[in-house]
């Protein structure tokens, strides 16, 4: 199919938009939700690690290191 050519008209139609701005609307709701979800949890790990009670303190870093070995297993992706 070298010469195949999409057909955009298609997409401009309105007969298809319908489903492209539904999912549209559905991916930026989440990416809303999972960047307010992390700066929470993110926000909650730093105030425990500059917490001077040392159970608090020592339980962010049971927090954090399973966090920041999400991916490729380092541990330093996410300095907090």
């Amino acid at each position: 199919m070298p010469n195949y050519r999409f057909d955009w008209a298609i997409v401009t139609s309105g007969k298809h938009f319908d489903w492209i701005d539904s999912g549209l609307y559905v991916t930026m709701k989440l990416s809303v939700v999972s960047i307010a979800l992390s700066f929470l949890v993110g926000l909650v790990i730093a105030m425990m690690r500059r917490s001077h009670i040392p159970p608090i303190a020592s339980r962010s870093d049971t927090l954090r290191f399973p966090l920041t070995s999400i991916g490729n297993g380092s541990e330093d992706r996410i300095i907090l």
